[in-house]
């Protein structure tokens, strides 16, 4: 009698897919603005949420130059628990603008991921003329900077930064403010006394916000001695996943497209290209998109539907206006914000060339 063999195999107690790497970072580039030589080594922290379903460990961190020093967490960070990294730049005999690189190596035992982090900014040299500290100027009134970045903010937090300002007159001046959005609080001293510096605050308060995503508005203002300009304050509005529980995890939405990368091809000049694809949910509660975000003004997107169903889908139009493009080739994006806890940011590419 034959007798029977049988083979038993050892399944992997862990779910196909739950091994996979998810982490959602605060920001992935900070500007650092103007600093000045003489003050020494300026420092920025990003930090992550592990929103996978295992820890994982930052196995190293290295950056494009010695002048960018970098320090981190070293022990494993357990599921929706918070990853910390610290980035010096040392801008001793390095004036003018700088850009650098921070490679992130992470993983746990099923899988490696990397992760590119930036910082960039203007070193001031020493013994720099006054006018270098304070590029912009609004008539007599001097700011160090044009642009506020607040960084990414989560839907339900307030931060609040400030803007340097330069009184050049020989009289006391104050600013008011004008198109301030109601999400925006903006203070400053009611006078500011002749060659002084003071402090303009700026309160940023993302739950008033009506936008999800990347926000970018300008704020007019007034001086006292009767001239007008404006500044431009920039956020990126996310939710707040880091405190989400593994089960509240296996519930969630899940975010899908029928493509990641549309090439329309050639498009003649002043004519328009649309196409179509679809978003799907293939979790097990409603999508909900909170925004749609092309990276050009000649891209615009309109969806069927603003939440979805589990397992079902919406169809994204998409229409590229070739209008006073030149002959050249492009290539763009179009983030699309859910409340995907995984990926509550999914970028889809679009490509095409003008003839």
């Amino acid at each position: 009698m034959k007798k029977i063999v049988l083979l038993l195999f050892i399944v992997p107690s862990i779910a196909l897919g739950q091994d996979k790497i998810d982490i959602v970072f605060n920001e992935k580039t900070h500007d650092f603005g103007t600093i000045k030589e003489e003050d020494g080594t300026a420092s920025t922290q990003f930090t992550f949420v592990n929103t996978s379903s295992m820890p994982i460990t930052i196995k190293e961190v290295r950056a494009s130059c010695g002048c960018t020093t970098p320090s981190y967490s070293l022990e494993p960070i357990a599921p929706n628990k918070e990853g910390k990294i610290v980035v010096s730049y040392n801008p001793d005999n390095r004036p003018g603008n700088f850009n650098k690189s921070i490679i992130v190596q992470l993983g746990n035992d099923f899988e490696n991921r990397t992760e590119k982090l930036t910082i960039d900014g203007v070193v001031l040299p020493k013994g720099a003329k006054f006018e270098n500290l304070y590029p912009y100027s609004i008539g007599n009134m001097l700011f160090r900077e044009k642009t506020l970045n607040v960084g990414s903010i989560f839907k339900n937090e307030s931060r609040t930064k400030t803007i340097e300002v330069f009184n050049n007159s020989d009289k006391e001046l104050s600013i008011s403010f004008a198109a301030v959005p109601e999400y925006l609080d903006l203070k400053g001293e009611s006078e500011i006394a002749p060659k002084q510096k003071s402090l303009l605050t700026v309160v940023f308060n993302a739950q008033k916000a009506k936008e999800w995503g990347i926000i970018s508005d300008i704020v007019r203002l007034k001086t006292s001695d009767k001239f007008e300009g404006a500044f431009t304050i920039k956020a990126n509005v996310v939710e707040d996943f880091s405190k989400i529980t593994d089960k509240q995890l296996q519930v969630s939405p899940v975010v899908t497209l029928s493509t990641r990368n549309i090439n329309l091809m050639s498009i003649k000049a002043g004519t328009t290209r649309k196409s179509k694809i679809l978003i799907t949910n293939l979790g097990h509660s409603p999508l909900i998109i909170r925004n749609i975000q092309p990276t050009s003004n000649n891209v615009s997107v309109k969806v069927s539907k603003s939440e979805i169903a589990p397992d079902e889908s919406a169809v994204l139009d998409i229409i590229v206006d070739a209008k006073n493009l030149e002959l050249l080739q492009y290539r763009k994006q179009i983030q699309i914000v859910t409340n995907d806890p995984i990926s509550p940011v999914t970028s889809l590419n679009i490509e095409w060339q003008v003839e």
